[in-house]
């Protein structure tokens, strides 16, 4: 692996001719456009990029030789790269010092929404460990049951709460993800706690939210299997 510093590579920039269209959020483009081809993003809802060492990287890119092959062009004031081992015409693109998003070309992007909307087209794993120091990574066989509870359980609105006094936060936490098989999307990675045979989610010090029982067993039961 190597770290190659953003200024470096902006001294090495290919020749494109770009646009900047319909901002949303953050300053981030919807579109873009490169070699009068239109790159689109907001294909991967609720997921998020996946910042392994084939992505951005704060201020830095750190990249493996056999994988990029692509150089880092300019866009707007920052920064992008094509994903050549994409499975469809897809570019990242530098947002901030910490986020970046990704681009699919618009002939593509029914395709790719068709290809992440499938539930087949991913990992499915659980961590467990001590907070940040995860020892252990386990991954489960995909089916759509485990990837709808998966999305209720990241994406549920929890109503109800309670207080756990001196809870022992060294005990083993786990958390639960999917990640897409061409690794560039993922899932939140929350953790959370199980005292009791309960399956609880933390909210601040002392606080927790009470896990729907439904999903509790589920996914409980695959930890005990």
């Amino acid at each position: 692996m190597k770290k190659l510093n953003k200024n470096i590579f902006l001294t090495i920039l290919g020749v494109f001719s770009f646009s900047l269209t319909s901002c949303f959020g953050y300053g981030t483009p919807s579109t873009f456009i490169i070699d009068d081809v239109t790159y689109k993003t907001g294909f991967y809802d609720t997921l998020y990029p996946n910042s392994d060492a084939r992505c951005f990287v704060g201020d830095t890119y750190e990249v493996s030789d056999d994988v990029w092959d692509e150089e880092v062009v300019e866009i707007g004031d920052t920064i992008g790269r094509h994903i050549s081992f994409a499975p469809f015409d897809m570019y990242t693109i530098l947002v901030d010092a910490w986020r970046y998003e990704l681009y699919v070309s618009i002939d593509d992007y029914d395709e790719t929404l068709d290809y992440y909307s499938n539930y087949d087209n991913y990992h499915y794993c659980y961590g467990c460990g001590e907070l940040y120091n995860y020892k252990e990574i386990v991954e489960l066989p995909a089916s759509k049951t485990l990837s709808e509870n998966l999305y209720s359980l990241l994406n549920n609105h929890f109503k109800t709460t309670i207080e756990i006094e001196n809870m022992d936060y060294s005990m083993n936490c786990y958390f639960f993800y999917k990640i897409s098989k061409d690794g560039l999307l993922t899932t939140l990675r929350d953790r959370f706690y199980i005292i009791d045979h309960k399956l609880y989610k933390p909210l601040r010090d002392g606080m927790f939210y009470e896990v729907d029982s439904t999903l509790e067993n589920y996914f409980i039961n695959l930890i005990v299997e």
